[in-house]
């Protein structure tokens, strides 16, 4: 049975409706650049994994968004279906195994997320849940934008050797 290794929370901001998660290496030879990613609303290539918000409501990005990162020594649990929305799995290289949440400006969170090891491929699966505003919400979140957490992501990691 999986171990959970380690966890730390962040919160960030989309800019032009994408959140990225990046190496501390930064990108490979291998890698594509963020931007050219396909549409999926969650991609990865060599160092770097592009989230897309999902929420519809801001697509300018002012809101907040809110991150839990789990690192595990083995494939984790399944999470409950009715806490998330939707979730998809994938593999990524991370050759220093530390991660920060980071914006296609350059603009980075100053969370580390530390895997513990790097060099190596790891699986991730992402999941999301978009919360949905009543219209006395919409109302205040007009006014507050950037205060608004509209959706919520839980990354889970764990090394590619441990299945």
């Amino acid at each position: 049975m999986a171990v959970l290794m380690s966890s730390a929370t962040d919160l960030f901001k989309p800019l032009y409706g994408h959140f990225i998660l990046a190496d501390q290496d930064g990108l490979t030879d291998d890698s594509e650049q963020p931007w050219e990613l396909g549409g999926d609303w969650f991609e990865t290539t060599p160092n770097v994994m592009v989230i897309r918000t999902a929420a519809s409501e801001d697509p300018l990005g002012l809101h907040t968004a809110g991150f839990a990162f789990e690192t595990w020594n083995g494939r984790p649990p399944s999470s409950s279906a009715e806490a998330w929305d939707t979730y998809v799995s994938d593999q990524v290289l991370l050759t220093s195994g530390r991660i920060n949440l980071t914006d296609i400006e350059g603009g980075t969170s100053p969370v580390t997320i530390d895997l513990g090891a790097g060099g190596q491929v790891w699986y991730v699966r992402a999941h999301v849940r978009v919360r949905r505003l009543t219209d006395g919400e919409i109302a205040e979140y007009e006014l507050d934008a950037e205060d608004y957490e509209a959706e919520s992501f839980l990354l889970q990691f764990w090394p590619a050797t441990g299945q």
